[in-house]
């Protein structure tokens, strides 16, 4: 691209970062990633998800936050467990002032409303951003990846979570990326 004086944007940056996650060229990479931080590209969500996804295939997410954090339905085993489970119930309370309530006709099981409640509270994505919240400034992105299909639930949930939390939060699920933004889902709501 120098060499042909060609300006790259976010889309040629997206190309070539595939191209190197393809091949997997991880010296390559960061190459590119030093160009795209020297554009100005580093704040672009397509950009950023092609960072995340080259350093995923080369086995280096690390990279990315510094230390992956992984969360289960109910995971208790986080050594900052009590702290998660704190904030997500003040989160699940600042999310009922703000007028969410569950949809309880998608879960699966016979369960009461209290467990059923409790059930989706507790999904991966949104014990994750409980630990965001709790682990990282005021108005930071948070990101997640997700490798189950984001139910719709969480989803109703995660979009009034970027409104009352003032955050962008970003979401990889095994379908497609959710950018969510003052209340307001990248995908409209068709996932």
């Amino acid at each position: 691209m120098q060499l042909l004086w060609v300006s790259p944007d976010s889309f040629t940056f997206t190309c070539v970062l595939k191209a190197c996650s393809a091949l997997p060229s991880l010296e390559m990479g960061r190459r590119v990633q030093c160009q795209i931080l020297r554009r100005g590209f580093d704040s672009d969500v397509f950009v950023q998800n092609g960072l995340v996804t080259f350093y995923a295939k080369c086995g280096e997410i690390e990279e990315i936050n510094g230390k992956l954090q992984v969360f289960q339905v109910g995971d208790k085993s986080h050594p900052r467990f009590k702290e998660i489970f704190e904030e997500l119930e003040s989160l699940e309370r600042r999310l009922k002032e703000a007028g969410f309530s569950i949809d309880a006709e998608s879960v699966l099981h016979d369960l009461d409303h209290e467990e059923t409640e409790e059930t989706l509270c507790n999904h991966s994505e949104r014990i994750a951003i409980a630990y965001g919240l709790i682990s990282t400034p005021p108005g930071t992105t948070l990101r997640i990846i997700k490798n189950l299909r984001a139910c719709v639930n969480c989803h109703a949930a995660i979009k009034l979570i970027s409104k009352v939390e003032n955050r962008e939060i970003v979401v990889r699920d095994a379908n497609r990326f959710h950018h969510f933004k003052d209340g307001n889902c990248s995908c409209g709501d068709y996932w």
